[in-house]
């Protein structure tokens, strides 16, 4: 997490909303989470599955039926499975990419709410997530928002920030996305009063 935000990065993307929200009434809250869930049920699964397997294919490979059919050798092949599974390029490369799609989604709705976006006065907090495991960026907005500005607006910003990700300039990315989600906001909804509902923190999880 210290490589993808530095505290230089921090500053820079709180600095970015503060100056946005001088000239809107919306307001912005980015969240980034290292990852979307813990998926320790995945090398459970998987190391479950090659257990099952194993004595089929210990035979196949003229292992002695002894070896097969032992159970502190299945203990064992399950265990180290479990654990080698565990290793984070190896389990995130077994997880279907609709189910960490899915589960990353599931966090941005929930940061949504547990960063209070819902609860401001003219329901217009706009919320930008990235979920860095799963390379997932998601731009949700509230109610009021939405009625004005519809979601190619924020389609745009998540391909631009998406794009610096992979080139490895996620503080570029996170500026870029932040300038071309305010000029939409600061059109429909300039500030009409000296107000911050919520924090300009960059939150981390």
């Amino acid at each position: 997490m210290k490589k993808f935000i530095t505290k230089e990065t921090q500053r820079r993307v709180e600095q970015a909303i503060q100056e946005v929200e001088c000239k809107t009434d919306a307001e912005l809250v980015v969240v980034v989470a290292k990852r979307a869930d813990d998926y320790y049920y995945i090398p459970t699964m998987w190391a479950a599955f090659v257990t099952l397997l194993w004595p089929g294919v210990s035979h196949l490979l003229g292992a002695p039926k002894e070896l097969n059919e032992s159970y502190v050798v299945l203990a064992l092949v399950f265990i180290v499975s479990m654990v080698l599974l565990r290793i984070p390029f190896l389990m995130y490369a077994l997880i279907p990419r609709d189910v960490k799609q899915r589960r990353a989604r599931s966090l941005a709705y929930e940061q949504f709410l547990v960063q209070n976006l819902h609860a401001t006065k003219a329901r217009t907090g706009v919320l930008i997530f990235v979920s860095i495991a799963e390379r997932y960026v998601k731009i949700i907005a509230d109610k009021g928002i939405n009625d004005k500005i519809t979601d190619p607006v924020w389609q745009n910003a998540v391909i631009a920030l998406t794009e610096q990700i992979k080139k490895g300039n996620p503080e570029e990315g996170f500026l870029e996305a932040i300038r071309l989600c305010s000029q939409p906001l600061i059109e429909h909804f300039p500030a009409s009063e000296p107000k911050n509902e919520l924090s300009n923190h960059l939150v981390i999880l």
